[in-house]
């Protein structure tokens, strides 16, 4: 036998499911070091690079500053003077004297700047004065340098203060990094200043040790470069395409990094110089070197993970184990175990369960009401709710047209007769035949709505300018049928109405005529036409009307008593012109209402109505006028609707006491309804009420549940078998207790008594 089988299953799942979680875990500790570590590394070089910057451009930015003061001198405005000639050189060691005040003012700068008229070839510098050529060799100017500087001279367009800074290395003199700047005065002189900055000391703070780099760099080249690479790899990491592409890069948040295979570098633009970047470049490190501390971390938790998951795996795949066996055990009273597989006993026995419950689920939902038909029957019982109509009708897209419509409603009548040849349920299936037949034959053909009503009726929702051919159909079908089959189908058709939710009075006139069959001519089709000269002799009062009136008052529902009651009075007193036979009928029919409600409510007159109005039955015998019959009436009613809803409370929850007490020294009876209201000398419907009303549930519910907690205080208590516990608790039948255990348990009780 593989008896732990399952068990040796469920650790290997278990161990898997560890081995994946640990893996898992510590591939994501790891995975969260190393981001952060890489987040750290990069912000330290963003920092190292901003640093750098700030110390550039202040640099530039005090050259500039000294720049612009030599301008606005009146030294320089002289030398820039045209047509001055004879004093020329006189200016010209004055502007040189005050290059040399403001290089001393910013010596720890160190930087040389010098001025060239381009009307002429000298240059003036804080030193002395020469000629442009050799100012370029001291510079050391390439022939490419002086190119591009004459290049720069000529493009640039004479605007006055406007001028492109140009950046120049020199290239054979690779100790000094020039910037030049053009110039136009208001007298169209053009004038270059030249600021030189010592590279060394421009840079010494930034250490260019092995693989890393420092730079400036413009989208044109590499203007200057701090590192021990050899050229080709620069340009490999700082490729001149790449360069290119810097007017497009967005430096919103002062800084962008590139990420290359092996490198990482960051890119910031000076604050001063739109078309000069900084750019710092650093291998990536080798991760294994790097983060050794983090690996032996991650697997070190990794490893403890593992070994504790394991553990805890053996553990409760023990403890989920003995559950099953259990069951197991439980099962064996019903079918012997064979020891062959647990899950395919424990499958084998509770499939029979579950084909019977789902047998159960299918007879339940077959004789569910569907959605759709409680809508109709809503429709055709009363006026609905405006936005309730509006919101179903949307819902669920009735074939029916929504104006001028009439019903029809066909009903087999179940006289003595017919009641001595066919059972209750012979008739039900006559009606679902006759059903089965107008599905077939009608609904095909016409737009209509069909359905069931009660036990006798079906009712069919038709278009009015359909009436005469369904007639005429139903007419030669029903005709037959009765001939043949001895039976009495009659149908009958209410008045039109303009509007579907107006419905309900072409199917309260329909209902009229079928109270009304026995005094009218008969016909297999009755219609409205035929029923309107008895109007005056009959009063309108359905049962299924007078049974609603009952329920409600009983239950204290007094909006929609009253709704009702509204229709019954307003129809036999208003819209009806009753003679005094009928209307004296109508009264007495009022009069049983009363009593019947008195009955269900287990009230006595005098006790609803005290001693002065007590004698309501002979005071509405007497009064002939309809105003004061309907304010009668309409007083009775609210009396009865007022002490039912206010009394009721106190004396339900004595009888409710009671009713309880009973049901708990009896539930191991088969105690039903009908039992309880013999006891108490109640009717089952005021008992419902009550229940419903005191516990929120009804009987059934109420007795199934205290019987399940009675059960499951044994099962706690000691050992027992399932179907003699089911006797000890009221069921006759344990498949019943077991089905019923689980539906308020969620357990079977076998599983319940060993989880207990």
């Amino acid at each position: 036998m593989k008896k732990r089988k399952l068990f040796w299953q469920m650790l290997m799942y278990f161990g898997v499911f560890i081995i994946l979680f640990s893996s898992v875990t510590t591939f994501l500790l790891y995975k969260d070091s190393s981001e952060v570590y890489q987040k750290e590394r990069s912000q330290h070089q963003k920092i190292l690079l901003e640093q750098a910057k700030e110390s550039i451009d202040t640099r530039i930015q005090v050259a500039f500053n000294a720049l612009m003061q030599l301008q606005n001198s009146q030294e320089f405005k002289d030398y820039i003077r045209p047509n001055q000639k004879d004093e020329y050189y006189y200016r010209m060691l004055q502007v040189l004297k005050q290059l040399k005040i403001n290089n001393s003012a910013f010596a720890n700068f160190e930087y040389k700047s010098g001025i060239l008229n381009l009307a002429d070839n000298v240059v003036v510098t804080q030193d002395s004065t020469m000629n442009k050529d050799l100012f370029f060799k001291e510079l050391g100017f390439s022939k490419k340098n002086i190119a591009a500087l004459e290049e720069y001279v000529h493009k640039s367009t004479p605007q006055y203060g406007n001028h492109q800074v140009m950046i120049l290395s020199n290239e054979n003199n690779s100790e000094y990094l020039t910037l030049i700047k053009k110039e136009t005065s208001f007298h169209n002189v053009e004038t270059l200043f030249f600021i030189s900055f010592y590279a060394k000391s421009f840079f010494s703070f930034v250490e260019g040790e092995g693989k890393e780099g420092f730079g400036l760099v413009t989208k044109d080249e590499i203007k200057y470069l701090q590192t021990d690479l050899e050229s080709a790899k620069v340009e490999e990491i700082l490729a001149p395409k790449e360069l290119a592409k810097l007017d497009e890069l967005s430096f919103e948040n002062g800084s962008v990094t590139l990420g290359k295979a092996r490198y990482d570098i960051h890119l910031t633009q000076s604050d001063i110089l739109s078309n000069l970047n900084y750019v710092y470049f650093s291998p990536k490190p080798a991760l294994i070197t790097a983060m050794k501390e983090v690996y032996v971390k991650a697997f070190l938790i990794g490893l403890s993970l593992l070994a504790a998951g394991i553990l805890l795996a053996a553990y409760f795949v023990n403890r989920t184990y003995r559950p099953i066996q259990h069951i197991i055990h439980h099962l064996s009273q019903y079918q012997k175990y064979e020891g062959n597989d647990e899950l395919s006993f424990i499958k084998s026995t509770t499939d029979q369960i579950s084909t019977m419950n789902e047998n159960l689920k299918q007879t339940i939902e077959l004789n569910k009401l569907p959605l759709k038909q409680q809508f109709l029957n809503e429709m055709v019982v009363g006026p609905m709710n405006q936005k309730e109509f509006t919101e179903k009708l949307n819902r669920f897209h009735l074939k029916v047209k929504q104006e001028d419509l009439k019903v029809i409603i066909i009903e087999v009548d179940s006289n003595v007769v017919l009641q001595e040849r066919l059972s209750k349920e012979g008739i039900l299936t006559v009606k679902q035949q006759i059903l089965g037949i107008l599905k077939k034959e009608i609904e095909p053909m016409f737009a209509c709505e069909l359905f069931e009503y009660g036990y006798e009726k079906i009712v069919l929702i038709i278009h009015q300018e359909d009436v005469e051919n369904i007639v005429l159909k139903l007419g030669q079908l029903f005709s037959t049928m009765n001939k043949e089959l001895e039976l009495n189908i009659i149908t009958a058709v209410g008045q039109p109405v303009a509007k579907l939710e107006y419905i309900y009075h072409s199917f309260e006139s329909a209902l009229k005529i079928l109270e009304s069959k026995f005094a009218l001519e008969r016909n297999t089709v009755l219609s409205y036409e035929d029923f309107k000269y008895l109007d005056q002799t009959n009063f309108y009062f359905p049962f299924e009307v007078e049974r609603s009136l009952i329920q409600l008052v009983v239950q204290g529902n007094i909006e929609k008593a009253e709704i009702i009651l509204n229709r019954v009075l307003d129809e036999n007193l208003h819209s009806k012109k009753l003679t005094k036979n009928a209307l004296s009928q109508f009264v007495f029919a009022i009069r049983g209402t009363i009593n019947r409600i008195l009955q269900a409510a287990n009230k006595t007159s005098k006790e609803i109505f005290g001693d002065e109005i007590s004698t309501f039955h002979f005071e509405l015998q007497q009064i002939h006028d309809k105003d004061q019959l309907e304010e009668r009436i309409r007083l009775i009613f609210s009396v009865l609707l007022t002490q039912i809803s206010t009394t009721e409370s106190k004396e339900e929850t004595s009888i409710a006491t009671k009713f309880l007490k009973y049901i708990q020294q009896n539930y191991e009876k088969d105690i039903s309804l009908h039992d309880l209201a013999d006891e108490f000398g109640l009717s089952t419907s005021y008992i419902s009420t009550i229940f419903k009303n005191h516990t929120g549930e009804n009987y059934k519910d109420y007795l199934n549940k205290y019987r399940i907690s009675k059960a499951q205080e044994i099962l706690e208590n000691r050992e027992i078998k399932i179907k003699e516990l089911a006797g000890m608790v009221g069921f006759n039948n344990v498949n019943t207790f077991i089905r019923t255990f689980k539906r308020y348990v969620g357990l079977p009780p076998g599983q319940y008594e060993k989880s207990s």
